[in-house]
């Protein structure tokens, strides 16, 4: 059964999964989506937000958007969850 957590809004979430073995393998559950990726940095949407992988030679060995999974391999230096930029209208901004 899959461990699931509330967040602010009440929604549900499925817990995310991150593996590194030996900074050379990672292995991510979650994985929804590729947003960029080069030797040197991947961008994946998952379903904790959009996490950056930065290193060396970097390879996507396979994703699957069915079991939402993603395996990278190459040099990892860092993972970094970006920061979820809120929808706000520059009228709204002007007027507070």
């Amino acid at each position: 059964m899959p461990i699931e957590r509330v967040t602010k809004a009440h929604e549900v979430k499925e817990a995310q999964h991150l593996i590194l073995d030996n900074r050379e393998s990672l292995s991510i559950s979650g994985a929804q989506d590729v947003l960029s990726f080069s030797d040197n940095a991947i961008e994946l949407e998952t379903n904790m937000g959009t996490l950056l992988i930065r290193g060396e030679g970097l390879r996507i060995i396979s994703i699957s958007t069915e079991s939402k999974a993603a395996e990278v391999c190459g040099r990892i230096n860092a993972l970094e969850y970006k920061k979820q930029r809120e929808n706000k209208s520059i009228l709204r901004s002007l007027f507070k």
